[in-house]
């Protein structure tokens, strides 16, 4: 864990997790389809998928399960100081054990290489709590998700702050709590890859051998697996994104076509260059995808140049899809220089 990450939730996790290896199962349910993740060629996203708390059954009516989940990794690249994405839900339906979940604790991000730490818990909770009064609070900004990543970084930051002052503050362990660490494929330990992590509160050995996922819940021996505390997350594994937002390079381009229309030569050079920039060092895309991004913007920016008129609307950049970028071989060697070349 980098020296300067202090989160005492994800200490107090991990201390936890630490203490009971031995009374725990952490299993990791590879995709057997898929490859691992290599940095800069495509994004992750973790989702909370199931969770079930049988010790709840003697809580009573007023306490249920809150879900704590955080992920920390370098979207950035090398230098930049890792983010925590932390995430606290209650579900005051959750009166009967068990709950089906499913909702993502992170927004789509680019994998730029480094490590992924991964921690996950579950605390006894209850609507009038701080722990419960909170998870109402962080809830509400799961709206915020498709926000461009510099945005969503710094709200990741505050809201992992923040729950770690409330959580610490209730100087409680959670019920049950999980661990995990994926490194780029060759270093050594657990690969960046899709599949299921699965933490159940039993020794090794004692759950079933034919652990599956089937339709989202967690079955042993064919059928829903029961009578144990256990929480689920999936990883998912990209290599590109379905839609491509990029609402700030269409206005650079409607700007650089209008300065091409009316001889303003010198402003469309500097517009068509500060918006191919920004493609090529956007946070939002991975390295392969600036490159395909980067590509659009220029040929579109361009086309201007061609018709010598104001070009169709589905040159415009507000929203593209996979189909929209070429293909990653087709650019691999561009460079930045090529990009702005006339």
């Amino acid at each position: 864990m980098p020296q300067d990450f202090s989160n005492k939730v994800f200490q107090r996790i991990r201390r936890w997790f630490d203490d009971d290896t031995r009374q725990v199962t952490l299993e990791f349910l590879p995709d057997p389809a898929a490859s691992p993740l290599a940095p800069g060629e495509g994004y992750l996203r973790v989702w909370l998928v199931e969770g079930f708390l049988a010790k709840a059954r003697t809580w009573g009516t007023d306490h249920y399960p809150a879900l704590y989940a955080g992920v920390q990794l370098n979207f950035l690249g090398a230098g930049n100081k890792p983010t925590p994405f932390s995430l606290l839900q209650n579900r005051p339906t959750w009166k009967a054990p068990g709950a089906y979940l499913n909702f993502p604790v992170t927004t789509l991000l680019p994998y730029s290489g480094g490590t992924v730490e991964i921690d996950a818990a579950l605390y006894r909770s209850s609507d009038t709590g701080p722990i419960g009064v909170a998870a109402k609070v962080v809830s509400g900004l799961t709206s915020l998700i498709g926000l461009p990543l510099g945005v969503v970084s710094t709200i990741a930051d505050k809201v992992s702050d923040g729950l770690d002052v409330i959580l610490d503050a209730q100087k409680e362990d959670p019920e049950l709590g999980l661990h995990w660490t994926m490194v780029p494929d060759g270093g050594g330990g657990q690969s960046v890859r899709p599949g299921y992590l699965i933490v159940a509160n039993t020794p090794q050995g004692t759950l079933p051998e034919d652990l599956t996922i089937k339709n989202d819940r967690l079955h042993g021996n064919g059928v829903p697996l029961e009578g144990v505390d256990f929480l689920v997350l999936r990883v998912e594994c990209r290599a590109a994104r379905d839609e491509y937002w990029l609402p700030e390079l269409e206005e650079l381009r409607v700007r650089a076509v209008d300065a091409y229309l009316n001889q303003q030569l010198e402003t469309f050079e500097n517009l068509r260059r500060t918006a191919i920039y920004i493609a090529m060092t956007c946070p939002d895309f991975s390295r392969h995808d600036r490159l395909r991004v980067a590509k659009v913007v220029t040929d579109r920016i361009d086309e201007v140049k061609l018709v010598g008129a104001v070009p169709s609307a589905e040159s415009g950049l507000d929203q593209l899809t996979a189909a929209d970028l070429p293909h990653i071989d087709e650019v691999r060697d561009l460079t930045l220089e090529d990009l702005l070349a006339n």
